[in-house]
């Protein structure tokens, strides 16, 4: 608290400075943290499923999602007809065809 106190009497140049300096060391700890990870592979590994067989429920669950979703989108499309654009001009849009 005291260096902050000090700091706060500084000229803003000075404290600009510092804040700075400051967040280009925190910038550089996290690059230094990512490139161990990157680089290194630390905290790497390969990832194992825990439960790689599908229970019985998934299973029937994700036989049953093709027809519910045919359920939901037959309804909502058989009232959609598809229709050239209009042709209906704003009024406040200048004519481009000459």
């Amino acid at each position: 608290m005291r260096t902050i106190h000090k700091l706060r009497e500084r000229p803003k140049d000075e404290r600009v400075a510092v804040a700075g300096g400051i967040s280009v060391a925190v910038v550089g700890v996290l690059f230094v943290g990512w490139a161990g990870f990157v680089l290194y592979g630390v905290g790497g590994g390969e990832v194992v499923a825990t439960n790689p067989e599908p229970t019985s429920q998934s299973q029937q669950a994700a036989s049953a999602a093709p027809a519910a979703l045919q359920q939901v989108i037959t309804p909502a499309t058989s009232s959609y007809q598809a229709s050239p654009p209009s042709t209906v001009e704003h009024p406040a849009a200048p004519s481009i065809v000459q």
